[in-house]
């Protein structure tokens, strides 16, 4: 095992270091620190974001010039919460091309084909503890262990924080992918093996206007699965489950009808991007943080301005009137 991982590491640092994205980053790290004594902190932290931006991006192919043993499609159980319809739906069609098993967890049946030698539908409230652990058990007798899991299932409120109840902030959004995760990630452990796959938002990184509650629970979600990620790393059996998490802009859904975002700086992203992003990560057998466009990473360096600058933008953007025309799914 130790030669083996001599051998992964010699690989990688000869390849890499000699790959001319290499020597761009080193330019372009050194030209940051440059620009730090030579121009205003505000250049250098926006040409430092867009260092950051370009190096996430390229990093991937960095790492990639090694990869894991192709994936046994025909062993993999796939669960979706979710799955009926959006981001969901184009999933269970991207999994069962590939020959997985898919389990399609959601309250409504779907309204498409699937092949039911290895796709099963089961109907469950991802808000209610005791029905994933029931069902869990169910997919476990019926399909096999869970090898990949989507948290995928998510409702959005546009109320005002007074008119919300507590349940609204929590229940569908966040604790449905704390439960789901809980009741699959003891048998993920048990094969120290799979992936995990979270649908968050770029929301999660800004608050709006009567919508406070889906943001809320898209920020719970990132830090969860932060934590999660370093968790399992130091987990017996937990090393070898990745973690992705993945931050969308608006998705062209009937979730989201209605809602205004300004497509030069965001522009809109389909449920079918979406998804097969999802199952690249899961091609790729390696867990990361994904922003759909990627120029949704400025939300984080942003919240390191001052809140006037933070103020502005929001005004530029017309932050505030974006949910006021929401057509889309009530609940």
């Amino acid at each position: 095992m130790e030669i083996q991982l001599k051998d992964l590491l010699s690989k990688l640092t000869s390849r890499s270091l000699k790959h001319k994205v290499s020597i761009l980053c080193i330019v372009l790290l050194i030209s940051t620190s440059a620009l730090l004594y030579t121009t205003g902190i505000v250049f250098s932290c926006a040409f430092g974001s867009a260092m950051v931006i370009l190096l996430t991006t390229l990093s991937r192919k960095l790492i990639g010039v090694v990869y894991e043993e192709p994936i046994n499609w025909s062993n993999q159980v796939v669960v979706i919460s979710g799955g009926s319809n959006g981001i969901g739906r184009c999933a269970v069609e991207s999994f069962m091309q590939y020959g997985a098993k898919v389990a399609i967890l959601d309250i409504n049946e779907p309204k498409y084909d699937i092949n039911e030698k290895t796709c099963k539908y089961y109907e469950c409230d991802i808000g209610d503890n005791a029905q994933i652990t029931r069902t869990v058990n169910d997919i476990v007798e019926t399909l096999g262990k869970p090898t990949v899991l989507l948290n995928n299932a998510a409702i959005v409120l546009i109320k005002s924080i007074l008119d919300s109840s507590v349940e609204d902030f929590d229940r569908v959004s966040y604790l449905g992918s704390v439960y789901l995760t809980r009741a699959i990630l003891p048998y993920m452990i048990e094969n120290n093996s799979g992936h995990i796959i979270t649908i968050a938002s770029m929301l999660a990184f800004s608050g709006i206007p009567n919508c406070v509650s889906y943001c809320a629970s898209k920020a719970a979600i990132n830090i969860f699965f932060e934590g999660l990620r370093f968790e399992l790393a130091q987990t017996k059996g937990g090393e070898n489950i990745h973690v992705t998490t993945i931050f969308p802009a608006k998705v062209t859904t009937n979730m989201f009808s209605g809602v205004e975002v300004p497509q030069t700086l965001i522009p809109n992203t389909t449920p079918e991007q979406v998804a097969e992003r999802a199952l690249k990560s899961v091609l790729e057998q390696e867990g990361s943080d994904i922003f759909m466009p990627i120029t949704g990473r400025l939300s984080i360096p942003l919240m390191c301005f001052p809140r006037f600058v933070r103020d502005w933008c929001h005004s530029i953007l017309d932050v505030a009137s974006s949910t006021k025309h929401f057509d889309g799914n009530k609940w």
